[in-house]
């Protein structure tokens, strides 16, 4: 009996969060919690999924304190029942609710890094781990002021390279934005666009529209720096070619005579 509601609870929970009716999708999922809390470890499984699903429902509704709760719970019930998987995509949901001070930056890159070695140690899936390197370089790149270090960059290529050993798009554009945004420091533009166009090609074959534009966003803005670089250089040598105003001030004018009007062409001249 137990077993129908708690399976009614989640159709229930997946229906409204189809109908974008996310605030009733966490109610079905807490009472689903509530029906499998008595299982122990036989429904561990269970939970950390209910856990994220939670998660993510309240980060729909806004509630990012609510969703960072329930992923830290997830990824707690994770570590506990030795699940790689579920540890990874819990430490991603963390990830992607945007800004943390600076405790739970530190927090969350020792989870990622956490997550990244127990997924290698278990053989876990490719995508997953390239996807979890990619969330650790661009942490380590956006919660600094400092310029990148070679940490970031050495973790970008190898979530690239995971990506690509996956032979999954949609990671490789994920990593692709990680190498880019290591890269990404004043006049670095040229060498950002290879890879900004790699990283569009695969987007665009995964069919990730959020990744294709923000492929198309750093394209603009890469383009937009080399024209500016290229606009600077040019005004230099212009100015370099340019004499100076002393000498040219007392030079004769058109005409040939110093000081008078020059002479006006007539139609035989």
């Amino acid at each position: 009996m137990r077993q129908d509601a708690l399976d009614y609870s989640l159709l229930a929970a997946r229906e409204a969060t189809a109908r974008l009716g996310h605030e009733d999708a966490c109610a079905y999922y807490l009472r689903a919690l509530d029906i499998i809390a008595d299982r122990g470890t036989s429904g561990a499984g269970q939970r950390i999924e209910i856990l994220l699903e939670l998660a993510a429902s309240h980060e729909r509704t806004g509630r990012s304190d609510l969703a960072a709760q329930r992923f830290g719970q997830a990824a707690d019930a994770s570590r506990s029942a030795g699940d790689p998987v579920g540890l990874a995509r819990a430490a991603l949901g963390l990830q992607t609710l945007g800004y943390r001070s600076g405790a739970q930056n530190a927090e969350l890159l020792d989870l990622l890094r956490e997550a990244s070695r127990r997924l290698e140690e278990a053989g876990g899936p490719l995508a997953l781990w390239s996807r979890v390197l990619a969330a650790l370089a661009r942490t380590l790149r956006h919660g600094s002021d400092q310029l990148p270090g070679a940490e970031v960059t050495q973790v970008a290529q190898r979530a690239a390279q995971l990506a690509a050993a996956a032979n999954d798009p949609s990671a490789l554009a994920t990593a692709k934005l990680a190498v880019h945004d290591a890269m990404w420091i004043p006049g670095t533009a040229a060498a950002r666009l290879p890879v900004i166009a790699e990283m569009l090609d695969a987007a665009q074959a995964s069919g990730d529209d959020d990744r294709v534009a923000e492929a198309v966003t750093a394209l603009a803005g890469a383009c937009s720096s080399r024209v500016r670089m290229m606009a600077k250089v040019s005004s230099i040598e212009c100015n370099r070619c340019t004499p100076s105003a002393g000498p040219s001030a007392s030079r004769p004018k058109m005409g040939g005579r110093t000081g008078t009007a020059p002479v006006p062409m007539t139609s035989s001249s």
